[in-house]
């Protein structure tokens, strides 16, 4: 699920540079759950549209405040107030991010209130970490700040589930 929200997003993004807008469409159905072996995941919508329909300023979109998803050594406030605008699944924004000496460790938090049925929420936030690592990546790297990423083996038993750890060099 990772790997699907880290390569759609570059699509997403793509698309919207030549003004055409994409919406991720997670609780969308198909008639046939799976094709050649291949499972259904996630359906996304688009459209061609006319630039002045695209949101003007990103900022105006219900985040949550940076100090509540991103912790630890200051000096990378430009990365996190950017990258907190990553979209989401029900716009849980289930990423933590601990900053520490040349370290960013990224979890996904379990506890979210929100819409979305809690029996779907790991599988959609599953995806909506990947998004959210392409975006840190694309920050990073527009930052000039190279990075080493290591992905962490998912384990389910906790309330922060480590992600990756970005080794900043």
């Amino acid at each position: 699920m990772l790997n699907i929200g880290f390569i759609f997003e570059q699509l997403d993004l793509y698309l919207a540079s030549k003004d055409i807008g994409v919406c991720w469409y997670g609780m969308g159905k198909t008639q046939e759950p799976e094709y050649e072996n291949l499972k259904f995941v996630i359906m996304i919508a688009f459209g061609k549209g006319r630039p002045s329909e695209f949101r003007k300023d990103y900022t105006k979109c219900s985040r949550k405040e940076t100090q509540e998803i991103w912790t630890g050594s200051p000096g990378l406030e430009v990365i996190a107030d950017v990258v907190k605008y990553a979209p989401s699944a029900c716009n849980t924004q289930p990423w933590r991010i601990v900053c520490e000496k040349n370290k960013l460790k990224v979890y996904r938090a379990t506890k979210i209130k929100s819409i979305m049925p809690k029996s779907k929420a790991s599988f959609y936030n599953s995806i909506d970490m990947g998004i959210f690592l392409y975006f840190l990546e694309l920050a990073l790297s527009h930052n000039k700040i190279p990075f080493q990423r290591i992905l962490c083996k998912e384990n389910q038993s906790s309330d922060l589930i480590p992600v990756a750890i970005y080794n900043l060099l």
